[in-house]
């Protein structure tokens, strides 16, 4: 980074406004830049411009060059101005990027020029220019080398990334997220193509689930009874009475545990099919119950 001291000042107002020292707005400039050597041809050069202006002087704003060529080397594409008043004085920032377009072919030197400021107040008006920046220029291609000799590189290509492990990483999640999706399929009774043809209260929770708004005086909760009794028709080869439960758990040890719920469930079958007036509390028997009970029966079916 290279600075400029308010001394240099001196030099670069213009005749016209030979005002002395003590008379000039103008504070603390300094300039910025970056790097200024080993530029080539489309590089980007960026200055910051920095100075104060005592009040009631200001910067004309709109004076300024905004973007264009420069002479035959160099481009103005951009500049921002930043300004903070501060006690008795207004800073100014000058964000300025060049870029640079000749294709040299030899080490050069040269000079990016310095910038115009004019400084208003009320009618008076002082002219300054910023001081010349100087930066090096290197050619693309060697020093004296002939048209003729120059040969264009082919494209480089990409580096090939390496991607085993990641494949393996990849594999790995995807099989675990698989067998997981598939173990909540299993559990849900999502995939018929595993579920056993002598799964009788499989096929009873098919059916259950089709009828989970009925009401207890509709087809479809009736519906929903026979299909339990069959599935406990078919899982014992014989048609089961309420009377005939003991005999069926005998037979069926590892449905013992449900045995109670499976009485409350020829009581409420009873009450359905054989009495005029059901006493029937609906909300504790709903559909929802009968696909909960015969759930369970399902569980013990698959386990066992």
């Amino acid at each position: 980074m290279r600075f400029f001291p308010i001394g240099l000042l001196l030099i670069f107002v213009s005749p016209a406004n030979s005002a002395d020292s003590a008379e000039n707005p103008l504070r603390d400039l300094r300039i910025e830049t970056g790097r200024n050597f080993g530029l080539v041809l489309g590089d980007l050069i960026r200055h910051e411009i920095h100075f104060g202006l005592d009040k009631p002087y200001r910067l004309q704003k709109n004076s300024l060059p905004w973007h264009g060529p420069l002479g035959e080397w160099l481009e103005l594409r951009e500049i921002d101005i930043a300004e903070t008043d501060h006690e008795n004085r207004t800073l100014y920032r000058l964000d300025i990027l060049y870029q640079i377009f000749p294709a040299v072919r030899e080490y050069e030197s040269r000079q990016i020029p310095g910038l115009p400021l004019r400084i208003m107040s009320g009618g008076e008006r002082l002219d300054s220019v910023t001081p010349e920046t100087e930066v090096a220029i290197t050619p693309l291609i060697p020093a004296r080398t002939p048209d003729a000799d120059v040969k264009i590189r082919p494209p480089i290509e990409p580096a090939s990334i390496p991607l085993h492990a990641h494949r393996r990483t990849i594999a790995t999640l995807g099989a675990t997220i698989l067998l997981i999706l598939g173990y909540l399929a299993w559990r849900k009774d999502l995939l018929p193509f595993l579920q056993s043809p002598k799964s009788p209260f499989a096929a009873a929770r098919s059916e259950i689930a089709k009828a989970r708004r009925a009401g207890p005086d509709s087809p479809e909760y009736r519906n929903a009874l026979l299909a339990i009794h069959r599935a406990l028709n078919k899982t014992a080869g014989e048609i089961v009475f309420a009377s005939g439960l003991e005999p069926f758990f005998r037979n069926h040890p590892a449905f013992a545990p449900m045995r109670e719920k499976t009485g409350v469930f020829f009581r409420l079958s009873h009450e359905i099919f054989f009495t005029p007036t059901p006493n029937v509390e609906y909300a504790d028997y709903n559909v929802r119950w009968l696909e909960q009970f015969c759930k369970e029966y399902h569980d013990i079916e698959r386990g066992a």
